[in-house]
């Protein structure tokens, strides 16, 4: 079955059909089986080995509720600082994983899932500063 993919017809993309194979499948007169595609984990990034492997169930609460809640404190006023919404800086659960891992240098922080180079970089010297004065 030959297809022609176009994405100039207007706001969504349309497969143009291009053989008369694809009239039954159409009509349903003929079934078409595809194969499932084991998924990776979530939380391993390619290209970036070691990269994003640290996190706690998004479900599991971290054991410093004041570290987590002084994280969301100086989130709150950096949002505000850069009128961005807080998720914008970290999400919660990037919070809650920081709280309960309580990285002492860069390099731990980078580890966490959901704190990026850039992220690092733009945020990291506070963050460490708000997990060490919790």
């Amino acid at each position: 079955m030959g297809v022609d993919v176009d994405a100039e017809q207007g706001k969504f993309t349309t497969l143009s059909l291009v053989t008369d194979k694809a009239r039954p499948i159409l009509r349903g007169e003929e079934r078409v089986i595809l194969r499932e595609d084991l998924s990776t984990p979530r939380n391993r990034r390619r290209g970036a080995p070691g990269r994003g492997t640290r996190s706690t169930s998004p479900t599991t609460l971290p054991d410093n509720d004041a570290g987590f809640e002084a994280l969301r404190a100086w989130r709150s006023e950096e949002a505000r600082t850069q009128k961005v919404p807080p998720y914008v800086i970290f999400h919660d659960s990037v919070l809650r994983d920081i709280a309960a891992q309580q990285p002492a240098n860069l390099d731990e922080l980078a580890e966490i899932k959901g704190v990026g180079a850039s992220k690092l970089a733009r945020y990291g010297a506070a963050v460490l500063s708000v997990v060490r004065a919790a």
